[in-house]
């Protein structure tokens, strides 16, 4: 069995690995959360929480991709990635965009739904080089699995075995240890032209 998320990463004496960053930014004093707390499954779907009937509802409406009744999420909301490690997989998957970090020693996380990633893809037929992040990179800007969905983003976590085999763990637990990094909406111009770059 593999030890947590947190500790599992054995530092070396030439590099110290960073804490674990939330993989979405506490926005207007908020912290994302599960869309369904209560539920089981391995794959999560982060959005930020409504204080109640009609919080947030002027600036982010109900029923299209920024609300939902209970939920909201602006545009350009970046994805952060959770620890260093080297994207495996980038791509489109149907609407939206996914990307795999492994991140060493046994672990990787995916991030699904991106309206925009920032990672080369990883399918092209072209010989790509190797893409590394650091804890806190930006993967790209959450989005919607449908053209006109509510956005969310999917997170999963995985263990990776010794023959390579990934297999899906319930986040939640390590979810809720992990430091949250600020965002202001304004922001989203200067880490476009950050990550262009």
């Amino acid at each position: 069995m593999h030890a947590n998320l947190d500790s599992s990463f054995h530092p070396t004496p030439s590099r110290v690995p960073s804490l674990p960053v939330f993989p979405l930014p506490v926005l207007h004093g908020r912290q994302a959360a599960p869309i369904d707390p209560d539920d089981d499954d391995t794959e999560v779907e982060l959005a930020y929480p409504r204080d109640g009937v009609g919080d947030m509802v002027p600036t982010y409406g109900l029923n299209c991709p920024n609300g939902t009744g209970d939920h909201f999420m602006p545009d350009r909301v970046p994805v952060f990635a959770v620890r260093d490690g080297e994207i495996t997989y980038a791509a489109k998957e149907g609407h939206a965009y996914a990307v795999l970090i492994d991140h060493g020693n046994g672990w990787a996380t995916f991030y699904g739904h991106l309206e925009h990633m920032f990672a080369s893809e990883t399918t092209s037929k072209r010989r790509r080089c190797t893409q590394r992040v650091k804890a806190g990179d930006i993967l790209g800007w959450v989005g919607s699995p449908t053209e006109r969905g509510f956005k969310r983003l999917r997170f999963e976590l995985w263990t990776i075995d010794e023959d390579g085999e990934l297999s899906a763990v319930n986040p939640r637990g390590e979810l809720s240890r992990w430091r949250a990094l600020p965002w202001s909406e304004d922001r989203f111009a200067q880490a476009a032209i950050a990550n262009a770059a």
